[in-house]
């Protein structure tokens, strides 16, 4: 199984989340604490996939895919509201490459 690490690399988001600290004065409470949600789900997405496999459940599997698809496209409206193209354009690819990964693990493990 891929890493989702190897898709989003969440040094990249760190630094760039150190750099938005100055930047996102002007952004609202919504927008941030998002982008802390967005980067708690990268780093717990691949333990808890693991962890499900493991339990062979399919119906927990399937409910886990369609939470994470839920909160990315909830993300993708939030961060539509970024007025930074450079940033809302950062935060939206990496949406994308996250939404993909778990589009893969979906065909993986459910097809």
């Amino acid at each position: 199984m891929s890493n989702v690490n190897k898709i989003i690399d969440l040094n990249e988001i760190n630094e760039f989340l150190i750099n938005l600290e100055m930047q996102s004065i002007q952004y609202s409470y919504e927008i941030k604490e998002n982008i802390k949600l967005f980067k708690s789900i990268c780093l717990s997405y691949d333990k808890e996939l693991n962890h499900l496999l493991l339990l062979s459940i399919p119906i927990k599997l399937i409910e886990f895919f369609n939470s994470t698809e839920k909160q990315l496209l909830y993300f993708t409206i939030v961060f539509n509201k970024i007025n930074n193209p450079n940033i809302k354009k950062y935060m939206t690819n990496q949406l994308y490459k996250y939404r993909k990964y778990n589009l893969i693990n979906i065909q993986k493990y459910i097809i």
